[in-house]
């Protein structure tokens, strides 16, 4: 019991001060000390990161992990997807983060992070760090709330990831593309974090998204006229989530020359960092992600709840099985694929059948060279 309360039940009672070690043992619990810390002045001084996994169900790439740095000052955010959570995968993903601040004219003074042996707490780290003039800054062991700026960030990106594949009601294997959708949406947001002064010694930012933060900082608010400079981000590129795509096919590419349908469905995954005319989207038919500017959207068709027939489900989008996932840029030269020829004088098929299985074949199998006669017979490329 505490000594105090002792005092006013028994008469005479003395406290000696001793320290309880029973005491220490029944009630120690961790603490978290608050005490308020001066912000960063410039861009890019200090990043936060943190890595958050692993996924139960792993992406279409095989990732079970995603790695976030954060900059201090703009509260910027970047992201990379990681199939493992080891110190040379982490160390290769923060120096193409290193890489892409290079090339924007910043240097990255001072790196917080956990104190996690897996990714950061190694010598080929620190020696990456120390190459290059920064200062480590690990938080101690099982001390979470020492990395506050990311952990609250991890939560940001996660429910907005998961409020993003519960609306669209798409597989759990597209949570990559969904948390790159939020640490996309996130930057180009207004920030909580920005719009405060007491953490920022009464100084209050001069925009509310990171994106203007960090392309503005340092350059100049007005022209040569007295117009204001805006560095707000583009935004008429947004659509929704896993909407419904038609994907132009190139006419050298249609099965049926001028008579062919001229689009393909497909569903929207995400943007490209770099582009505001460009989108991820998901193609059925070759089963990968590829980068598109020739599409149409239809946001307020869901791709899969559209596919539904009835009570049964035909999930035209559906996933790959046993097959190699591959994410490319669509260049308009497409290999030949190996089909067998339409015979002649075939049964028609009958409306409501079951649709049919294509069989999966081997990568292997897919580059074999076609068969004289059959090729003779029918010409197949690519749609």
């Amino acid at each position: 019991m505490n000594p105090t309360a002792i005092k006013s039940l028994v008469k005479g009672y003395t406290n000696d001060d001793s320290m309880c070690t029973v005491c220490i043992q029944a009630k120690h619990i961790q603490k978290s000390i608050k005490v308020p810390v001066k912000r960063t002045t410039k861009p890019l001084e200090l990043v936060h990161s943190d890595v958050c996994g692993p996924f139960s169900t792993p992406t279409l790439g095989d990732n079970r992990y995603y790695i976030l740095f954060i900059d201090d000052y703009t509260r910027y955010t970047s992201v990379w997807l990681l199939p493992i959570k080891k110190a040379k995968t982490c160390t290769s993903t923060y120096q193409s983060f290193q890489a892409r601040v290079d090339s924007m004219g910043y240097e990255i003074e001072r790196f917080r992070c956990d104190n996690g042996l897996g990714e950061y707490d190694n010598k080929t780290f620190r020696y990456v760090l120390a190459a290059r003039g920064t200062t480590y800054e690990p938080c101690p062991p099982y001390a979470r709330h020492k990395i506050g700026v990311a952990e609250r960030i991890i939560r940001t990106i996660t429910e907005k990831a998961r409020a993003m594949i519960i609306d669209s009601q798409v597989p759990v294997q597209f949570w990559g593309e969904a948390v790159n959708t939020a640490v996309y949406l996130h930057q180009r947001s207004p920030n909580e974090g920005l719009k405060r002064k007491n953490d920022r010694d009464g100084y209050q930012a001069r925009y509310e998204t990171p994106y203007e933060m960090l392309h503005g900082s340092g350059k100049p608010m007005h022209n040569a006229d007295g117009n204001e400079i805006s560095y707000q981000a583009p935004l008429h590129n947004l659509r929704r989530f896993e909407c419904y795509v038609s994907r132009l096919i190139p006419e050298v590419q249609r099965l049926q020359g001028k008579f062919g349908p001229g689009s393909t469905p497909c569903k929207l995954v995400g943007y490209t960092p770099d582009s505001k005319s460009l989108w991820r989207i998901w193609d059925p038919e070759f089963q990968r992600v590829k980068t598109q500017s020739e599409v149409v959207f239809d946001e307020e068709r869901n791709a899969h709840m559209s596919c539904q027939h009835g009570s049964k489900e035909i999930d035209m989008f559906g996933l790959p099985e046993n097959e190699e996932y591959v994410e490319e840029t669509d260049t308009g030269d497409e290999p030949l694929r190996d089909s067998q020829p339409t015979q002649i004088g075939s049964q028609p098929t009958q409306i409501g059948s079951q649709p049919t299985q294509i069989d999966k074949r081997s990568k292997s199998h897919m580059h074999e060279a076609p068969d004289e006669e059959a090729e003779n017979a029918h010409s197949w490329r690519l749609r």
